[in-house]
């Protein structure tokens, strides 16, 4: 197998599980990341003192740094077109042309937010992955594009020509033919090369027998039972296929010669060599120890105060008391002590009622739970990068935390500026692949921007501009 290979079903899915095993002890780490970030992580716990079940405290630290870098770094990117000439039609060209059909492609390919999506998994994986393709309806199985398509060849009248022009674009503007799918960083196995960005890689879904059906048209014996979906992609062909009772089934193959992989991959803070196999680490990697101290001090604190609250109470007597007391039938001296809330009680002179003695907090645990809240606070979440004034800070010391804060995500962003021109690299060779797909078809295709209107874009108007768009 190799970059421009052509494999079927049988070597898609072996490739797939040698890359699965490949990267398995990646796919620990990311577990553990993914537990972190729902808070679903291991935590010890201790049977309480009066036989309260113990409640486990989560403070959800690492789902809100997460939370909060994700919707610093999403902004949407704009992008600019730096023409190879200072000719006046090329700057008109970039600017009223290509920059705002690339805005308008990054809009509308994206069904779901896809942008947001890999930025997260960059974040809490260490790399996201996302994937541009022209519109699968488009080219697979029959539809209403090929139709038109089909009676254009066909048609010999100008007037039934013109007609069907119409008609194409119409269909196109309201099908955007390109689209921008989110991909699973967890069940995404690339293989890497430094001399090729993803050669191959494959992707793995877990789909119902009914959603194979409807997606892939290929009929399933059980509609109810999960199967793994491996789609496997090279720089040429991509093919899905999908293991039924141990033998490899073709769902889809299509050469999309794109002359690169259609996958995106955003990475940063790219781990040294190891023997591991571990490539990238989470942005909560190193603060996991610290995640679990905080939540079991918190877990500690607030089931000792719920103990306080309903822990039962020591009654304290004399017993020489009842000695010559006159008192006729008390062989308990308790049995006088009518405990009701809001009603008098009468004790003997000497009797004492107190709460049941509880395991206190230390003095080295008070001082354990302000240095572990110290170090969360002010290192795990940052305050300068949640626009938090520390008190007393002067606000020249507070734009130079923004800075240091801003410099700390300065790898995942230089990860976004190279996710998005791989992304506006795909949807300018997804305009010339859909043209030579069809044609037969006009070979625009159009995105609506807010201030321009319906703006369409064929390969001549994208040829040479490739390497000259930047994402700002």
């Amino acid at each position: 197998m190799g970059r421009t290979t052509e494999i079927d079903a049988e070597h898609a899915i072996k490739f797939a599980k040698d890359r699965e095993e490949f990267w398995r002890p990646q796919s620990l780490l990311d577990d553990k990341a993914l537990a972190l970030y729902r808070r679903k992580q291991r935590q010890d716990t201790a049977v309480g003192e009066v036989g309260a079940k113990v409640l486990p405290l989560r403070a959800g630290v690492a789902g809100m740094i997460i939370d909060n870098d994700t919707a610093t770094l999403g902004a949407p990117p704009t992008f600019k077109f730096t023409p190879s000439s200072d000719k006046y039609e090329d700057e008109q060209k970039a600017s009223g042309l290509l920059e705002p059909w690339m805005l308008g492609v990054f809009q509308q390919a994206q069904v779901e937010d896809v942008w947001s999506q890999q930025i997260r998994d960059l974040r809490l994986f260490g790399r996201g992955y996302s994937n541009v393709f022209p519109l699968p309806r488009m080219w697979a199985g029959e539809g209403p594009y090929k139709e038109l398509v089909l009676r254009l060849t066909k048609a010999r009248q100008e007037d039934e020509i013109r007609a069907l022009l119409a008609e194409i674009e119409a269909w196109k503007r309201d099908n955007f033919p390109i689209r921008w799918q989110y991909a699973d960083s967890r069940t995404t196995w690339p293989l890497l090369s430094s001399e090729y960005l993803l050669p191959e890689i494959v992707e793995a879904r877990v789909m119902t027998g009914a959603e194979i059906e409807t997606d892939y048209d290929h009929e399933m014996d059980n509609p109810k039972m999960e199967y793994t979906v491996y789609v496997y992609t090279n720089w040429v062909w991509t093919v899905t296929c999908v293991e039924v009772g141990g033998q490899p089934v073709e769902l889809r193959k299509w050469k999309h010669n794109m002359g690169m992989s259609p996958y995106i991959i955003m990475e940063a803070n790219v781990q040294p060599r190891n023997k591991e196999n571990i490539r990238w680490k989470s942005a909560l990697y190193d603060h996991e120890n610290m995640f679990e101290a905080y939540d079991g001090i918190l877990t500690d604190m607030y089931q000792a105060s719920r103990e306080n609250t309903v822990s039962g109470m020591v009654a304290y007597f004399d017993p020489r008391r009842n000695e010559g007391s006159g008192v006729v039938g008390l062989t308990n001296p308790a049995e006088h002590l009518d405990k009701e809330p809001g009603k008098t009680m009468s004790m003997w002179i000497g009797e004492d009622l107190r709460r049941q003695p509880l395991p206190e907090f230390t003095e080295v645990g008070m001082s354990l739970a302000q240095f572990v809240n110290n170090f969360v606070m002010n290192v795990s979440l940052n305050p300068a990068r949640l626009g938090l004034v520390t008190q007393g800070l002067s606000a020249v010391g507070h734009r130079l935390a923004m800075r240091a804060a801003e410099r700390s995500l300065d790898p995942f962003s230089r990860a976004l500026v190279s996710g998005a021109t791989t992304m506006a690299k795909l949807a300018l060779r997804s305009v010339i692949r859909l043209s030579e797909e069809y044609p037969d078809a006009p070979d625009k295709v159009y995105v609506t921007h807010d201030k321009h209107g319906h703006i369409g874009v064929g390969p001549k108007d994208i040829k040479g501009w490739e390497s000259l768009v930047q994402p700002i």
